[in-house]
């Protein structure tokens, strides 16, 4: 034995120490449930938690979702429009609709005169879809539990399953409403051509309020039933779930340098360490100032502090197949 020996050998037992403490963290979970050190539910956390654990991991995903900020941003944002706020969501892309059925990115940006919800492709690198809602027509905005899976313990706990709903009118008819298709070469540019319809099943759907003559009194004639609901205002909402693992929230900011100098993104911290209950507040809040500073609320009634989906919702709406399915899994571990 000699030094060179010495060294190499406190190396392997650092390494050894270090993959068995950390890497290799859900392995020693496993034995000891097992072994009766820990219970079923503190399997199903370390389950969730062990990608959020690698530092790789986390740093890759965190950059990735950045990114996503940033050209989402640059593509769908309006020239002349500040960015407030921008974070990343769980949206099923569609209106009047709660049931989030995949758990793709979505990209959340709030300025000084809409809301965009960006659907965004990380294969492509692109945004596939988006949809704006302005500002002036959000009448109310609701945060709340939003539990959309009942099979882990996580997923019931209303703290890191946050959401925000936003209320708003439209003068089209729920048939009519699209999702934009965004120009990738041009910021700001919308692409005419095709769009997809966002009308699907309708989860608690909002009925329209008011109701049309369907004759027109100047000359007595008869309106066609198509030009009375254009014009009559619907109302829809729009539901969002905040992300409750490596969470990304950016805020333009503008550079010192001069008053025409480009507008840049800045990440902040303090809300990314957050829960996403906290978030979805400051979200909510974020859209009342904006309001605010049009003059366009009532600071009495538009945020609405209620559970989307609550816990006893989310179980009464499982479908048989996932009852049976959740037992055969359970069964595997118990």
């Amino acid at each position: 034995r000699n030094f060179s020996g010495l060294m190499n050998d406190a190396s392997y037992s650092l390494a050894r120490l270090w993959i068995s403490t950390f890497r290799d963290y859900f392995s020693q979970s496993v034995l000891d449930f097992i072994l009766g050190n820990q219970k079923a539910s503190d399997v199903f956390r370390t389950i969730i938690d062990l990608r959020s654990r690698e530092p790789d991991y986390a740093l890759q995903l965190s950059r990735t979702r950045e990114a996503a900020v940033e050209a989402s941003t640059a593509i769908v944002v309006h020239d002349g429009e500040c960015v407030l706020l921008a974070c990343i969501v769980h949206t099923p892309m569609a209106l009047n609709t709660l049931k989030v059925r995949e758990t793709a990115d979505a990209v959340m940006v709030l300025t000084d005169g809409a809301v965009y919800i960006c659907s965004y492709d990380y294969q492509l690198e692109k945004v596939s879809r988006f949809q704006r809602i302005e500002l002036e027509s959000i009448y109310t905005v609701q945060h709340g539990a939003y539990i959309t899976d009942t099979l882990a313990p996580h997923s019931l706990d209303q703290a890191r399953n946050h959401g925000v709903m936003l209320y708003f009118t439209t003068n089209e008819t729920q048939s009519d409403i699209k999702v934009e298709l965004p120009d990738q070469s041009a910021k700001g540019a919308i692409a005419s051509a095709p769009t997809e319809d966002l009308s699907s099943k309708v989860e608690g759907s909002i009925s329209a309020q008011t109701t049309a003559d369907p004759r027109d009194p100047a000359e007595g004639r008869s309106v066609s039933p198509a030009v009375v609901a254009a014009a009559t205002p619907v109302k829809s909402f729009v539901a969002c779930k905040l992300a409750s693992e490596v969470q990304v929230v950016m805020q333009s900011v503008a550079s010192s340098s001069g008053t025409g100098a480009p507008v840049s993104l800045m990440r902040l911290g303090a809300l990314e360490g957050q829960s996403p209950e906290l978030l979805a507040e400051c979200v909510c809040s974020a859209i009342q100032s904006a309001k605010s500073r049009a003059g366009q609320v009532d600071a009495s009634q538009f945020i609405v502090e209620s559970p989307i989906i609550s816990a006893v919702t989310a179980k009464q709406s499982i479908s048989l197949v996932d009852k049976v399915s959740n037992r055969l899994y359970k069964a595997l571990w118990v």
